[in-house]
């Protein structure tokens, strides 16, 4: 249901030149009659794409899967089967030289044995776009282009992340399911005053979601303020005051916080 919403918004109209292109508002006004409360939202959440960045909804560079140029072909296939992405992102000499993107369909014909493989041969080429990008611009480039994926880059040129359909697809559908969830997988209750906590969650979102008053303009993440904390790359079980509250990572992978448990401590009184 969700991409038939999606392409009643973004679909190209047939014109002969006889009528102008609808702008956009007039079209969702007329469409969302005949929608439910769910799909209503879900309309919202389109509109909205208006002001996101690709910034905001990005992979992030650390959290890229990347394959190198020069990989040997059973590299390939046990990175792809591995982390289970069907685009990939090719880089040559480093991973801001990004010099195409991967299909993992691509691939098939060299299950086969006694066939040369030239990586080059069946790289597709890669989309950039700026991190100010705005979400439903770039929404509306990827029908035009057929493409699902774009490589991010910051102001200097370098890749800060990749965006792809899926992603702007699940910034639509995602935040709607969370308003019918009663509870956040980033967020998780345990007890009356702790909580297991996504280390990618934003610091923002913790705050509004729990009441908090963490502020660091340099840190976006619960991950990224434990860094800052710890001074360096935490291990597993270590623990970190900060106020009234009380981190310890439950699971790092790779260098990088996965979870992170959270216990609020009351305040003492004090006294007048």
């Amino acid at each position: 249901m969700s991409k038939n919403i999606i392409k009643s918004v973004f679909m190209k109209e047939k014109n002969q030149g006889k009528t102008p292109v609808k702008p956009l508002h007039i079209k969702i006004k007329e469409i969302e009659s005949s929608f439910n409360d769910y799909d209503k939202k879900m309309i919202e959440n389109i509109i909205s794409l208006g002001e996101i960045s690709v910034k905001e909804i990005m992979v992030p560079r650390i959290d890229v899967v990347l394959i190198n140029k020069n990989s040997a072909i059973e590299e390939i296939i046990k990175i792809v089967d591995e982390k289970g992405r069907s685009r990939l992102p090719v880089y040559n000499d480093n991973i801001d030289d990004i010099v195409g993107v991967l299909h993992a369909k691509d691939l098939l014909k060299y299950f086969t044995k006694n066939r040369d493989f030239d990586l080059s041969n069946i790289l597709r080429e890669p989309y950039f776009v700026p991190e100010s990008k705005i979400i439903k611009d770039l929404l509306i480039e990827f029908r035009e282009k057929k493409i699902h994926l774009a490589i991010v880059v910051d102001e200097y040129g370098g890749m800060s992340g990749i965006v792809c359909l899926e992603d702007i697809i699940e910034n639509i559908v995602g935040e709607i399911q969370d308003e019918f969830d009663n509870e956040s997988e980033d967020i998780i209750k345990i007890d009356d005053n702790k909580y297991l906590i996504d280390g990618k969650t934003s610091l923002e979102d913790l705050n509004e979601a729990l009441n908090l008053d963490i502020e660091n303009d340099d840190i976006d993440t619960v991950g990224g303020l434990l860094y800052m904390l710890f001074g360096k790359i935490p291990s597993k079980n270590e623990s970190i005051q900060y106020k009234n509250l009380k981190f310890s990572v439950e699971s790092i992978l790779d260098r990088k916080i996965k979870k992170v448990k959270l216990e609020i401590e009351e305040l003492p009184d004090i006294e007048e």
